[in-house]
């Protein structure tokens, strides 16, 4: 864990993204008050994930999480039309579905048929918490479905054995 102390500042944000995942998982709650100063950051994806984080730590409830994550849900908007870094996209993509799946539904239809991997990686997260209904179309209107069928069930079987932190939750 003091590894993960001294490394929860770097500037490297998808390195960052995930110490506040692990330290929800871990149920480390050392390090409250250095999570709690990420929910006054600029970054609207740490921002959402360091709420979850303190939620599952006790820190914060569900009606704080929802407001926060609605306060930062059109950042998210505009980070998944305007970022060049595919995975700040991907995890927009995961943090809109953990606010809105209906809302971020046709960014993860448009997220499942990118020619980028990294992309559909994020976006097959959270297939298996859209509605039956909603997954079945999805599968069925992409090009490589076969692909993207084998990470849905991987992170399916991710979920259920709770090693994927919040992008499976």
């Amino acid at each position: 864990m003091q590894t993960l102390r001294n490394t929860l500042s770097t500037a490297n944000k998808h390195l960052q993204y995930s110490i506040v995942e692990i330290l929800g998982l871990q149920n480390d709650t050392s390090m409250i008050l250095q999570l709690k100063a990420f929910l006054s950051d600029d970054d609207p994806i740490l921002i959402c994930q360091t709420a979850r984080t303190l939620e599952r730590l006790h820190e914060l409830n569900s009606k704080e999480v929802k407001t926060i994550q609605q306060k930062q849900q059109q950042k998210l908007f505009t980070l998944l039309e305007n970022s060049q870094q595919d995975f700040i996209k991907g995890h927009a993509l995961i943090e809109l579905a953990h606010i809105d799946a209906k809302q971020a539904y046709s960014y993860i239809e448009r997220a499942l048929q990118d020619k980028k991997p990294i992309i559909r990686y994020h976006a097959s997260y959270i297939i298996p918490r859209l509605t039956e209904e909603q997954g079945t179309k999805l599968l069925h209107n992409l090009v490589g479905a076969e692909t993207i069928l084998m990470e849905v069930q991987k992170n399916d079987s991710n979920i259920s054995d709770g090693s994927r932190g919040y992008h499976c939750e």
